[in-house]
């Protein structure tokens, strides 16, 4: 029977490597309705971006939308026990700088337990966001700062499960227009 150390080095490693696969470039917000924020650094309290400004802080490098951060979607465990793992919801973990002090946000999506992957979009109408690909349910939503998370598309293709692995965009059709693809992780459907 493995112990507990055994299924916490079998589900971490796994979980790490996937996460450090979808490792991406995002641009940053400073705020997020949906998101809870933390502080980084333990030497540095959390203060408000508000009460920074109203202290007469200034930001330091640039606050302008090419500001740089890390955008990260993970499978969050809360526990492990003999009875097996329990999962908390998806979170879409952005790691950004504000007023020179690194902060983790992040927003969890109780449709699905993982993302299987997240990436910047942009599309051609609209607000940039992050889009993303449950891994419980086949649905792909947009996450927009100040919004609520828009669903994109959901496909049912029978079987047991229905569930997306990846997600990519692309001029498929050759019209200059973007597209997204989807392939499913249970039945093979690439769409």
């Amino acid at each position: 029977m493995p112990t507990r150390e055994d299924l916490m080095h079998r589900l971490l490693i796994p979980a790490l490597a996937g996460a450090m696969i979808t490792l991406s470039l995002s641009c940053a917000k400073n705020s997020q309705p949906q998101a809870r924020a933390q502080e980084v650094s333990t030497q540095n309290p959390t203060v408000s971006v508000s009460e920074q400004i109203d202290a007469g802080a200034q930001p330091t490098g640039s606050t302008g939308p090419k500001r740089m951060g890390l955008l990260l979607a993970m499978v969050y465990i809360k526990d492990t026990s003999r009875e097996g793992i329990s999962k908390a919801p998806a979170r879409l973990a952005v790691l950004h700088q504000q007023f020179g002090v690194w902060r983790y946000e992040y927003m969890e999506d109780y449709d699905s337990n993982v993302f299987h992957k997240a990436m910047v979009y942009a599309p051609v109408s609209g607000r940039p966001g992050v889009l993303t690909a449950g891994g419980t349910r086949a649905i792909l939503k947009l996450w927009r700062l100040g919004f609520e998370p828009k669903v994109i598309w959901e496909g049912d293709f029978g079987g047991k499960v229905s569930r997306f692995r990846d997600f990519e965009l692309a001029d498929v059709y050759g019209d200059g227009r973007t597209s997204v693809v989807v392939a499913t992780h249970d039945q093979g459907v690439v769409a």
